[in-house]
């Protein structure tokens, strides 16, 4: 019986995802602008990322470096430092 009530929560689980967002090229440009603009006035913002089949806001945060070649986002915000890739950018704004 646990086993299926596992199951059944898996599937719940399963019910609630959704497929990632295809951002067109001036959703990009918007987005690779605030990311620009919170590392050079460290500008807090918030981000929109798409993980595993759901959508998470993340911040306020501040970004201290892109990182083109690994494809990396490094950002700061006020318990510590985290580092997302950029793949599951999906969105971006000033807080």
């Amino acid at each position: 019986m646990p086993e299926q009530n596992e199951m059944l929560k898996q599937a719940d689980v399963e019910s609630l995802k959704i497929e990632k967002l295809i951002l067109d090229e001036e959703q990009l440009y918007n987005i690779n602008d605030l990311l620009v603009l919170s590392m050079q006035n460290e500008e807090n913002i918030e981000i929109t990322l798409w993980m595993d089949g759901f959508v998470t806001h993340f911040g306020p945060v501040i970004v201290y470096k892109i990182d083109p070649y690994q494809r990396k986002l490094y950002v700061q915000y006020e318990d510590g430092q985290q580092i997302f890739h950029f793949d599951s950018l999906i969105g971006a704004k000033i807080v």
